[in-house]
Formats: C-alpha cells, sequence, structure tokens
C-alpha cells in the first residue's frame, strides 16, 4: 500500500468537494461545501458565480465538533473574498491563510462558506479542494 510522500503523486492525494447552489443566494447564506471523512488539508476554494447583483464576498470557515461543543475557525476573517461574474473573470481561486495549523481538517470537519455583501446575491459554482494527509485511512472512523 502506498504511503504519501513515497511513491503517490500530488494529484494521486487530492480530493474535491465541489457545490453548485440551486437557486439565487443572498447574503447571509451558509454553504456546507464538504464534510472530511479523514485527516487532509484544506488547499484551495475555487468560485464562480453566476446572475450576480452588486459584489458578493465569501467568508470560509470550518466547523469542528469538540467535547465542549462546536468550535468555528474562520479562515479569511481578515480578507474576505470578492467574488466576480464567470462571464467577467471566469473561474476563480482564492488562497488560504499560509500554515498548517488552520488549514488542517480533522474528521468529520464541516468546510463552509458564508455569503454577505449589501443586497448581493448569486448561484455560486464552489469547489473545495483538499489534500489526504494519508494514503491508509477510515472514512467517519469506520
Amino acid at each position: 500500500m502506498a504511503v504519501v510522500n513515497r511513491d503517490l503523486d500530488l494529484t494521486q492525494e487530492r480530493k474535491t468537494y465541489p457545490y453548485t447552489t440551486p437557486f439565487l443566494l443572498g447574503a447571509s447564506a451558509v454553504i456546507t461545501l464538504g464534510i472530511a471523512d479523514s485527516a487532509q488539508q484544506l488547499l484551495r476554494i475555487v468560485s464562480s458565480a453566476f446572475s450576480v447583483s452588486n459584489v458578493p464576498i465569501l467568508g470560509i470557515q470550518l466547523q469542528r465538533y469538540t467535547p465542549t461543543g462546536i468550535t468555528t475557525i474562520s479562515l479569511n476573517s481578515s480578507s474576505l473574498l470578492s467574488v466576480q461574474s464567470f462571464a467577467t473573470v471566469g473561474m476563480q481561486t482564492h488562497a488560504l491563510p499560509s500554515g498548517p495549523s488552520l488549514v488542517n481538517l480533522c474528521s468529520g470537519d464541516h468546510i463552509q462558506v458564508i455569503t454577505s455583501g449589501n443586497n448581493a446575491a448569486g448561484v455560486y459554482m464552489l469547489v473545495a479542494v483538499v489534500r489526504n494527509l494519508q494514503d491508509i485511512s477510515s472514512n467517519f472512523g469506520i
């Protein structure tokens, strides 16, 4: 069985969580892109938008269950993502903060995007790109 960093190519370690909103979303919508099924590292968020009004802003956060409750980890509170129309810029890749402590995912972590912006709305296509941190893993502890 292959071990990460020995004989698996970087592209073989990657996994994506794609999500498309089925309808027009306004501000303050919470979109769960995916749930980490094993130890992973969040690499980037890719977005595009259609039927955009004004300038939608996206915030990225993780929600992690702990024995004392749910912990929310904001990944871009200091630099919210401005999303432009696909017809204008195509797909946009959003960088995440450097530093391994904020982008490492535990099994069961929720990757979420929150929409905001003054009267902003749009139909979004979002993809979270993650890298599996271990080759031999259990999915949700099974």
